[in-house]
Formats: structure tokens, sequence, C-alpha cells
């Protein structure tokens, strides 16, 4: 009877957790599938609204870090409901704003609520669910996201052509609230009790400005190199500069009591070389999610709306295999799983990249499907084998090291095709198209070859405790 409410509640533990992160994914999406709609409704340029959008990114990755200590300080519970508070009031003034400046200001603050999500949602994960059952859990978190991504646009395009534009950023609030109730009801208060004042005390704040800037450089020059904008000496200083932060960060981190990010954690084989595979995953899926759409617009003269359906195949590959993949990662050995995830990830983009000047929709259609179940394979499992390093006292700091590489990998990408392609107009050609999958092929190789590394390390570390025993 305990093992049937053991398992009760820890399907309602992956259900919030699945419903956050579906949540914030279709949040963003309404929001992105907007901008046209918000750039008319407040009169300003494409890249007046695009503050909006760099706003709530920017915040969402320097809070990263520090809602990650917080996390852990303060317990699951606190942080969840805190980043839903935020989230909430800062959409209700969202819808207030009378201004594009007004409106970017209140974006990025729920950028923060949306940092507080991310980890939390991930940390309840790795609190209450064993390590067993942990890959079916981050396979149901996928299939989630995958969901948000699917049902932001069209959503959002509905919204801002039938209603008001303040419909945009309300209408995710009731479904919000839901879930607030039920993580006040269903989550466990956190056993330790820790005053306003002591969490006060035990944060990392000079950690915070270090990573702050470091990362904040790092951001705007990547931000520059996406638009184009900027000298290039200047690029590259404020890209010195933030990494030069960020490792002045690393080594304070290493030598205080309670750091904003535990690098202890990196002494961990597996999850140095699993978090490094997945920054470059992250990057070949950012990769391709920018220039998949100029390539069924320009090469195949699909419309947009043509090319949002058809990028919803990559979207539902992608959330369906998920759900076995997950599941597959608890029962057989997941390094596999990721092995085969690269391997077809190479085989598809090398397979298109060599049939690219045939331009055709069906081998589109076959691509984008086979894609998606190979990222199906590579990220649940190698999201488990990370996160399964993490303790309980530890989560959320782990997190969000895991989500801010992320969030880093996806710039990175973008950036990527900007420097591959030739042409500043807009318009690419099919050599621009030939460099970019070429790189994804490149990265996908070295993804592969680290989780190679990995199940080699793992078959002699097993041969040696054999021999021992």
């Amino acid at each position: 009877m305990t093992n049937d409410l053991s398992k009760h509640f820890e399907v309602k533990i992956i259900f919030l957790s699945c419903f956050t992160i579906f949540l914030s994914l279709l949040d963003v999406n309404i929001v992105n599938i907007s901008y046209p709609v918000l750039s008319h409704i407040f009169g300003v340029t494409i890249s007046g609204i695009a503050v909006v959008g760099m706003s709530f990114l920017f915040t969402l990755s320097l809070v990263l870090p520090l809602s990650g200590q917080i996390s852990d300080l303060i317990g699951a519970k606190k942080s969840v409901l805190f980043g839903y508070f935020i989230l909430i009031s800062s959409a209700v003034l969202c819808a207030l704003s009378s201004s594009v400046e007004q409106l970017a200001f209140f974006r990025a603050m729920q950028g923060v609520g949306a940092a507080f999500l991310s980890i939390a949602s991930t940390s309840i994960l790795i609190i209450y669910i064993p390590v067993q059952r942990r890959g079916s859990a981050f396979g149901y978190l996928a299939t989630s996201g995958a969901l948000g991504l699917m049902l932001g646009a069209p959503i959002g395009g509905m919204l801002s052509g039938y209603f008001m534009w303040q419909s945009i950023f309300l209408a995710t609030i009731p479904a919000s609230l839901l879930a607030m109730f039920f993580y006040y009801i269903y989550l466990p208060d956190s056993q330790e009790q820790i005053s306003f004042k002591e969490v006060l005390k035990s944060l990392d704040f000079r950690g915070f400005l270090l990573v702050s800037v470091g990362l904040g450089s790092y951001i705007y020059a990547m931000e520059l190199f996406i638009k184009g904008g900027g000298e290039l000496f200047f690029n590259i200083f404020l890209v010195v500069c933030g990494f030069s932060f960020i490792f002045v960060f690393a080594r304070y981190e290493m030598g205080i009591k309670n750091p904003l990010i535990d690098f202890k954690v990196f002494k961990n084989h597996k999850f140095s070389f699993i978090l490094i595979a997945n920054v470059f995953t992250i990057m070949v899926l950012s990769v391709n999610n920018f220039t998949m759409p100029f390539y069924l617009m320009q090469v195949l003269k699909l419309s947009p709306q043509y090319t949002g359906m058809m990028m919803l195949i990559f979207s539902f590959s992608y959330g369906f295999f998920s759900l076995f993949s997950g599941r597959f990662s608890d029962k057989i050995n997941p390094y596999i799983l990721c092995l085969f995830g690269m391997v077809l990830a190479v085989v598809s983009v090398s397979s298109f990249l060599y049939m690219i000047d045939v331009s055709s929709l069906y081998l589109s259609i076959a691509f984008l499907s086979a894609y998606g179940l190979s990222f199906a394979l590579f990220i649940p499992p190698a999201n488990s084998l990370a996160l399964s390093v993490a303790s309980k006292a530890n989560a959320g700091s782990t997190t969000a090291i895991f989500r801010t590489t992320r969030q880093i990998a996806s710039l990175m990408g973008i950036v990527s095709v900007g420097l591959l392609t030739n042409s500043a107009s807009g318009k690419m050609v099919v050599s621009d198209f030939k460099n970019v999958f070429g790189i994804e092929i490149l990265m996908s190789i070295v993804s592969m070859l680290l989780i190679i590394y990995l199940i080699l390390k793992r078959q002699k570390d097993e041969k040696e405790l054999c021999t021992k025993s």
C-alpha cells in the first residue's frame, strides 16, 4: 500500500513538473509568434520589438545560477511558488504596458520568474523521483516541452489575430494559478526552515555579480554577432571579457563555503562529459531550428503558414519518441540510446546534405522526422545521466549549471549560422546551407565521440571493479 502511495505521489510530481515546462514554452511561443502584431501596436521597428524578446532571455540566463542557489536554500516548493508569482504578476503588468520600453522591462521580470520555474520544475524530479525511474520522467518532460512549442504558435496566432493584444500575456494566467494551487497542496514543505535574513546572508552576491558581468558581456556579444552590429574587435573584446569574468567567478566559487554554483560536481567524469556532449547537441538543435525555415521558404518556396506546419513535424517526432526514449533509458544502457541518437543525427544530416540540390518536399519531411527521433533518443537519457549526479542538497545549483549551459549553447548555435553564411541580406544561398549543415555534422560527431568515450570508460571501470572483487 505504501509503495502504491509512493508511486501515486511520483505521478503527481512528474505531472506538475511537465505542466510547468509546458506552460513556460507555451508562453514563450505565444509571445514570439505575436511580435509582428506588437511591433504594429507600439509603432516600432523589428529591431525595436526584438528588445522585448532579448530582455526576457537576458534576465532568464543571468538569474538561473542565483535561482538555483535560492532553490537549494528555501526548498523547491517555495521556489516554484515564487516563480509563478513573479510570472503571473509581470504578465499582468505586460498587459498594462503603454510603451515598448515598459513591455521590455516587465517581460524581463517574467524572465526572472521563468528562471525560478525552470530550476524548480527540474530539481523536484531530482529530489522526489528515484534514479531508476528518472529517465521516464525526463522523457515526459521533453514531450511536454515539445507540446508547448507545438501549440504556442497557433494559439498565439489566434489570440493576436482575433482578440486584443493583451490576451497574449494574459492567456496562461488561469493555468498558472491552477498550477500554483496544486503545487501548494501536493509538494511537501522543506524540512529545513530558513528565515529571509538567513537566505540573504547565505546568498553569494559577489559570485552573482561576477557571473552576471561575465554572462552579460558574452550574451551581449552574441546579440551583436546575431544582428551584425558592432565592430569585430569590440565583439571579440566582449567575448574575452565575458570568459575572463566567468573564469574568475569559477576560481572564486571554489574557495567559498556557500557557492552560487558548486563546481565540485565537475569532478564527476560522467557529468562533465555528458554536459559537453549536451552543449554540442543543443548547438546543433539551435542551428537547425534557425536554418530550416529559411531553407523551406527560400529554397522550397513554401509560404510561412506551410513552413510552420513543416516545422511541427520535428516537434511532433521529438515529443512522441521522447516518451519511449525516457522509458527505455530506465531499462537499458542510456549511453547506447545517446549514441544511437547522435549516429542517426549524423546519418540524417549527411543524407540531407548529399541530396540538398534535389529540393524535395518529401526529403525535407523525412529529414525532419528522423532528426526529431535522433534528439528524442539523445536528450532525455542525457538529461537523466547528467542530473543523476545531483543530490537533494544541491539539486538547484546542479540544475542551474545544466540550464545555463543550454542557454549559452543555443546562442552559440545561432551565432554559428551568422558566421557561416555569406549574405547579410537575409537571403541564404545553397552554399550557405551546405556550410551550415556541414558544421551540424561536425558538432554531432564531436558529441558522438564524447559518448563513445564515456561508454569505453564505463566498460573499463566495470572491468577494474570485477578484477578487484
